[in-house]
């Protein structure tokens, strides 16, 4: 999927000098027949419904009065047909250059009644091999690729924290159609097979096709917003694409080939615009197919030897963390030494995606850099209540006896959603006593639940799991609630406790799950963890 059609489209977007085809050609979608029929062949057919609703919409056709014809195939032309009509890409603007079809789709007939869709989801951004051939079946992860990116470009998707469901066969995935298919999953537009396999080289059925479709258009209906927005791959961490621009769309893991800076990174390298010869200390962090991969592995070896033939100055470097009952563990990460050209113009091997990000401590403090190396560090706490400017999301400072924090996630939830007086917000409650962190299931901790729920507050022990080891899954405990803007700006601390308040996140970033449509993440309110 193009992950930043705006800036891809000038560079491939050309007007197709094809025939104007006859408004009777032109409503071809799937098939011929007349609109709002009574399809006979659905009955049994999951999400039927959704199929007779987009052909009462003029959106797809059966292919008699009275069938739909399910289970039969779909072709590349029937595929952009359907999905430059629902999404209107014919009324995107148009580029002024001439491109003619033998250049672009040899195989594309530019009389044929299907050539304009193929201009139109060209111009778009949908990545169309040349050699498609419009009379070949279309598989099931390319047509998820193009109502996907077909999605990115007329609507404006909602941020939130992605991390897509383990796909039991995601080796059978083209690593160009990943991203696509995993935000799929992620919006529901798509489901898996009751073994966890979505089957990718099979040839998508006309039911799955229009169904994906209607789920497609459903989301955009529901998830409307305005501005740029971006799609989370880490709490509050709004990464770019590997032209260093802002992405429109984002996912769990990076493609192979592909990279991004975090916010964090990225607002560092604004601030310093000025200093061309600053340093920036990061974190890399390597994926490959999707799937991250551990620094003392052998790949995560042999590209380290790689990066440092190219000139690039990394190394191993070593952080601290919590674990089990909050004993301060080392753990080991690639680091390197970059500056902003570097970042942004990353050389990056076909083989790995990468993730740029300034690495931190347990605590939330940065790691020490060298040479006044840019690190991140940042001061976010005025020490007197709650904080005035916001702390990294994710980090963990602790709040003096008495005093409280709201993390920088909280505070910008809670400017998102103004407007809502009534809105919920399910934090995490972290105690500390004189800075140091208080063990969740420890005595002290829950007393002070205890006297938190006597005043009324909607609190209760929660847990969500986080990565140990060699990435294995546990399960952590933590102190939850559910809050408004005001009880949360004018929270009951006691003298005896410091509170830091943030969203509670799993290991992968996403967000802890929340009852009754409460916000559980900043610019995510659907309450849902993926």
């Amino acid at each position: 999927m193009n992950t930043n059609h705006q800036g891809n489209q000038t560079n491939k977007s050309k007007k197709i000098a094809g025939a104007i085809l006859t408004a009777s050609l032109l409503s071809v979608s799937i098939g011929s027949t007349s609109f709002a029929a009574a399809f006979a062949d659905l009955k049994d057919t999951p999400d039927h419904q959704k199929i007779t609703s987009l052909n009462s919409q003029k959106i797809i056709n059966g292919v008699s009065d009275t069938s739909f014809a399910p289970a039969a195939s779909l072709t590349q032309a029937q595929a952009l047909q359907m999905i430059v009509k629902a999404f209107k890409l014919n009324t995107l603007p148009q580029s002024d250059a001439l491109e003619s079809f033998a250049q672009l789709f040899p195989k594309v007939k530019e009389d044929a009644w299907y050539s304009t869709s193929f201009g139109y989801a060209h111009q778009a951004g949908l990545d169309i091999p040349k050699s498609v051939d419009p009379n070949a079946k279309i598989t099931r992860e390319q047509y998820i690729d193009y109502v996907m990116t077909a999605m990115q470009v007329v609507g404006k998707m909602p941020a939130t924290d992605v991390v897509a469901q383990d796909i039991k066969d995601k080796d059978k995935l083209d690593a160009n159609y990943l991203d696509s298919v995993q935000l799929a999953l992620v919006f529901k537009i798509i489901s898996l097979d009751s073994n966890g396999n979505f089957n990718p080289k099979q040839d998508i059925n006309r039911a799955d096709a229009a169904v994906s479709m209607y789920n497609a258009l459903d989301y955009l209906k529901k998830n409307k917003t305005s501005g740029e927005t971006t799609i989370d791959v880490l709490p509050g961490e709004k990464p770019t694409t590997n032209n260093g621009n802002n992405a429109s769309s984002s996912y769990a893991a990076p493609a192979n080939g592909k990279f991004f800076l975090t916010e964090g990174v990225q607002k560092a390298v604004e601030e310093h615009t000025a200093d061309q010869d600053a340093q920036y200390f990061v974190a890399i962090n390597l994926f490959s197919k999707g799937t991250p991969l551990k620094s003392d592995s052998a790949q995560a070896k042999a590209e380290l030897k790689r990066l440092k033939a190219l000139g690039y100055n990394v190394d191993y470097n070593t952080a601290w963390t919590y674990e089990g009952n909050l004993q301060k563990v080392n753990y080991t990460y690639l680091a390197g030494y970059l500056t902003a050209a570097q970042l942004k113009q990353f050389k990056a091997d076909t083989n790995y995606g990468y993730s740029f990000d300034f690495a931190n401590n347990g605590d939330g403090s940065a790691v020490n850099a060298k040479n006044g190396a840019i690190n991140g560090s940042t001061n976010g706490a005025t020490g007197d209540g709650i904080t005035s400017t916001g702390i990294a999301a994710g980090s963990y400072a602790p709040a003096d006896n008495g005093k409280t924090l709201l993390m920088y996630d909280i505070e910008q939830a809670i400017k998102e959603h103004a407007s809502e007086k009534n809105a919920k917000y399910f934090v995490a409650i972290d105690l500390f006593k004189s800075g140091s962190p208080i063990e969740p299931n420890s005595t002290e901790a829950q007393a002070e639940l205890q006297r938190l729920k006597s005043l009324g507050y909607d609190v209760a022990n929660a847990k969500a799991w986080t990565y140990q080891g060699q990435l294995e899954k546990v399960d952590y405990a933590y102190l939850s609630g559910y809050f408004t803007a005001d009880q949360l700006k004018s929270f009951q601390t006691s003298p005896s406790y410091g509170y830091s308040i943030h969203f509670a996140a799993n290991g992968d970033g996403s967000g802890a799950p929340a009852k009754d449509g409460a916000i559980n993440s900043f610019n995510n309110t659907s309450g849902i963890a993926f």
